[in-house]
């Protein structure tokens, strides 16, 4: 189990927390190095994204700073399929994004991968979807919900598959912590996995500050709390976040908390 979260953690603190909770549950670790190919930019859907680019790389394989984890779990995965029928990995480290200014925008992100006999253990998805669920919980997070993805960053929507994938949001917040789904179909051919492949891709820096948040001491309540159940029909064009952020307001201080 997880050591409870307290303010005032380190990064790397908190890094640590998140290995203990992965190891834990059964994955393994990855090390990549932070280039990969040009070749890997592409077939990850990923060469839209303006690369920093090295002017002399030991190899060709090492051309580009990445700017997701994403490209080497998968070439993990195509190697590991030759002595493994299942596998569950994870990576925390660091990307590198053009931002304009001299120096690149650094974000420190956790990616994990889940491939699995799912005539056995049931749908790739679903297991990586309860992953991300238990580590929030035990993070104390309880304001996430997993949301449409609606392709909300061009450069990587194709990266991902159309249908069963969803964003991992924060209520009342316009911030999302990342995305859980499975690898597009044409993702996974490129790098030879011909079998689905579910992942999830956390920014650790967003996540950190909401867990901290969520820990912060509260009096016990004087009263019990009742729940009410109520049904309702919207159209299609009206967000989850809209509904739940009216009932919280309409509600006010007397309601604790909405799920849809």
């Amino acid at each position: 189990d997880m050591a409870p979260l307290q303010l005032g953690y380190s990064r790397e603190e908190f890094e640590k927390i998140i290995k203990g909770y992965l190891t834990g549950a059964g994955f393994s670790e990855m090390y990549n190095y932070s280039f990969y190919s040009t070749n890997d930019a592409t077939n990850s859907e990923l060469g839209k994204i303006k690369h920093l680019e090295l002017q002399n790389p030991m190899n060709p394989e090492q051309a580009l700073i990445r700017t997701s984890l994403v490209p080497g779990l998968l070439k993990n995965i195509k190697e590991n399929l030759k002595n493994f029928k299942e596998i569950e990995i994870f990576e925390v480290g660091r990307t590198y994004l053009l931002s304009g200014d001299v120096l690149p925008q650094e974000k420190n992100m956790l990616v994990g991968a889940v491939f699995l006999d799912e005539k056995k253990k049931g749908n790739n998805f679903y297991e990586a979807k309860g992953y991300v669920d238990l580590m929030l919980q035990k993070l104390g997070v309880d304001t996430y919900y997993f949301d449409e993805f609606k392709n909300s960053d061009e450069n990587i929507s194709s990266l991902w598959h159309k249908t069963r994938c969803a964003e991992i949001k924060i209520k009342g917040s316009k911030e999302f912590l990342g995305y859980v789904g499975e690898i597009s179909p044409s993702v996974l051919q490129k790098f030879g996995i011909e079998k689905r492949v579910a992942m999830f891709e956390i920014d650790l820096g967003k996540l950190q500050k909401t867990a901290r948040g969520e820990r912060e001491f509260k009096p016990l309540r004087k009263f019990p709390i009742s729940e009410r159940d109520v049904s309702m029909v919207a159209s299609e064009e009206v967000k989850i976040d809209d509904i739940l952020q009216i009932i919280q307001e309409a509600g006010g201080k007397l309601v604790i908390d909405t799920d849809l």
